[in-house]
């Protein structure tokens, strides 16, 4: 608010020619002076007016309920409605803008948005009609912010802290098998028996449940209540085995301490199988490479006669060697009749002849009617042999 200041005189105002009376005291020494002195004619001195523009008287001061049209400001005011404006002058404050319009302090934060009301720019217009109308831009109403002040939250009734009960997850052994038949049957490996028993084949997907779950993968029972079991019964799926064959493309990770086959494309599981790997004496070597030659055998219905261990001198349960799929020189994934949940072969990798067509087909090798040492020309297969049983 420009403040003007009228500056007025205290001394009295002199008229041109007027005259003064002296007294002379009754025992003056001096020559007697005329009754009356007469000053010489001066200057006429101007008289400043005691009147007040209009435009300068302040405001009458209104109670907060109903604000009565601003005063006028001394420059005009661009707005929709000048009488709901007043423009913030040099040293105003909004205690200033509240004792002339006669509008409280809180009403006036509210219908103009002010986020610090102790802080107002020279420059600024106030509007100062308290009706929820942007009287000075739109006319329309205004928008409520988009986030309230903070408000103080209501106390609690009770200070007593939340509790979620803990969930209770089955357990023992047969809660166990149940488990691993949910988890690994839909990827190929052969059902438990919910029996309770902890047995070579409940030990074996123990162990490959282990691995997956990232904890130390061993053919030791699961005991009740561990560590062990809550992460096995609170799993809704199998995650990747860590190994260097996971990666793009097709892959197998052959595990010797779980006897266990995994088999993907990418980031994806299509299968687990269980195998069986080489015996101590004949040692299935550990190692990540590509396969790199399959034999259909068509001409003796899908088996290969080993030339190092021929049918006649190997384990007549084995059957030899049924569509094998080189992967270390003369090491080979291949089906058996023989695949026991422990090492049993002669270096090779063992796996049911049902798994073996499937992982056959899965290749894209089924129509195959030839040996190929040229395998990676056909399917490029990452394997990694893992583990010690």
């Amino acid at each position: 608010m420009r403040r003007i200041v009228v500056i007025t005189s205290a001394a009295a105002v002199l008229a041109a020619g007027c005259t003064q009376t002296i007294e002379q005291g009754p025992e003056s020494t001096l020559a007697p002076l005329p009754s009356t002195i007469t000053y010489p004619e001066t200057a006429p001195v101007t008289t400043i007016p005691q009147t007040t523009p209009e435009t300068f008287a302040p405001a009458p001061v209104t109670s907060e309920a109903a604000p009565s049209t601003p005063p006028p400001t001394t420059q005009p005011l661009d707005v929709l409605r000048p009488e709901c404006a007043i423009l913030v002058q040099s040293g105003m404050y909004l205690s200033d803008i509240s004792e002339l319009s006669g509008v409280s302090i809180t009403d006036l934060v509210t219908e103009n948005g002010i986020a610090d009301p102790d802080k107002i720019d020279e420059g600024d217009i106030i509007d100062v009609c308290i009706n929820g109308i942007d009287d000075l831009d739109t006319g329309e109403p205004r928008v409520a912010p988009t986030t309230a002040p903070p408000t103080t939250a209501p106390a609690p009734e009770s200070t007593a802290p939340l509790t979620i009960p803990p969930v209770e997850l089955p357990s023992g052994v047969e809660a166990q098998q149940a488990q691993l038949n949910a988890l690994f049957g839909p990827y190929g490996m052969p059902s438990l028996d919910v029996d309770g028993i902890s047995g070579p084949l409940t030990d074996q997907q123990n162990c490959a449940a282990k691995l997956v779950l990232g904890l130390a993968p061993s053919r030791a029972d699961i005991a009740p209540g561990s560590e062990e079991e809550k992460a096995l019964m609170s799993a809704t799926s199998l995650p990747l085995p860590q190994a260097e064959a996971v990666d793009e493309g097709k892959w197998a990770v052959i595990d010797q301490t779980c006897q266990v086959m995994f088999v993907g494309e990418d980031a994806s599981l299509a299968f687990v199988f269980p195998v069986s790997t080489g015996r101590p004496e004949f040692p299935t070597r550990n190692d990540t490479r590509r396969a790199h030659r399959y034999d259909p055998a068509l001409e003796n219905n899908g088996w290969h006669d080993s030339t190092a261990y021929p049918a006649t001198d190997d384990n007549p349960l084995n059957g030899n060697m049924y569509k094998p799929v080189y992967i270390d020189k003369g090491q080979a994934i291949h089906g058996a009749n023989n695949v026991p949940p422990e090492p049993a072969s002669h270096g090779c990798t063992r796996t049911r002849i049902g798994d073996q067509e499937l992982f056959i087909a899965w290749l894209g090798l089924a129509g195959q009617t030839e040996q190929t040492f040229s395998l990676p020309d056909v399917v490029d297969l990452e394997v990694t042999v893992q583990g010690a049983y």
